[in-house]
C-alpha cells in the first residue's frame, strides 16, 4: 500500500501544478497523511467480514479517509469505499489542491511563503486536509504559539518518520506495540 501511495503522489506531481522545489515536501505530506489517516489500510475485518475503514463519526472512508459528505458529487462514494487506488488518487488530488491553491497561494499573498519551513507547510496542508480551508488561519495561530491540536502533533510525528525513513514505526499502528 505504501508503494501505491508513493506512486500515486508521483503521478499527481506529473500534472506540473507544483514547483519542482516543492515535490519532496508534497510526497512526504502524502505519505504522512496516509499513515496518519489509516496506517496505509483500506480495509479491516469486522465480525468476520472484510469492510472498508470508516472514521469514528462515519463521514470519511478508506486509506486516505476521504470525507464522503464534503466531496460528494466530486468523487464516487462506492469507489472511495471499495477501490483503494481510486481512494488514494482522490486523497492525492485533494492534498494537491490544499497544497497549491490554499496553502502556497495564501502564504504567498500574505508574504509568508518564504518564512514558512517545509515542515510547517506540510503540517498546514494536513490541517486543511483534516479540517477544511477554515483551518488555514487557525493552524498558523497554533503554530505561532506552539499550542497544537493532538492531530497536528500526531501528523508531525508521522511526517518526521517519513523523512527519516523510519518505516519500522508502522508496527505501532498495525500491532499496537
Amino acid at each position: 500500500m505504501r508503494q501505491l501511495v508513493e506512486d500515486t503522489a508521483k503521478k499527481t506531481l506529473r500534472k506540473k501544478e507544483l514547483p519542482t522545489s516543492r515535490h519532496e515536501t508534497f510526497r512526504n505530506t502524502v505519505l504522512a497523511a496516509a499513515w496518519q489517516e489509516s496506517c496505509f489500510r483500506q480495509f479491516v475485518k469486522k465480525a468476520g467480514r472484510v469492510t472498508y475503514i470508516v472514521s469514528y463519526n462515519g463521514s470519511s472512508v478508506g486509506l486516505m479517509q476521504i470525507n464522503t459528505r464534503v466531496w460528494r458529487g466530486i468523487y464516487r462514494e462506492e469507489d472511495l469505499r471499495w477501490n483503494v487506488r481510486y481512494n488514494v488518487e482522490a486523497g492525492c488530488e485533494i492534498l494537491q489542491v490544499y497544497f497549491q491553491r490554499y496553502a502556497i497561494r495564501k502564504l504567498k499573498e500574505q508574504g509568508l511563503l518564504a518564512k514558512v519551513s517545509s515542515d510547517t507547510l506540510s503540517r498546514l496542508v494536513y490541517a486543511l486536509y483534516n479540517g477544511g480551508p477554515g483551518e488555514f488561519g487557525k493552524f498558523l495561530a497554533r503554530s505561532r504559539t506552539s499550542r497544537f491540536h493532538l492531530s497536528d502533533k500526531l501528523f508531525y510525528e508521522k511526517l518526521q518518520w517519513v523523512q527519516q525513513g523510519r518505516w519500522e514505526q508502522l508496527r505501532v499502528c498495525l500491532t499496537g506495540s
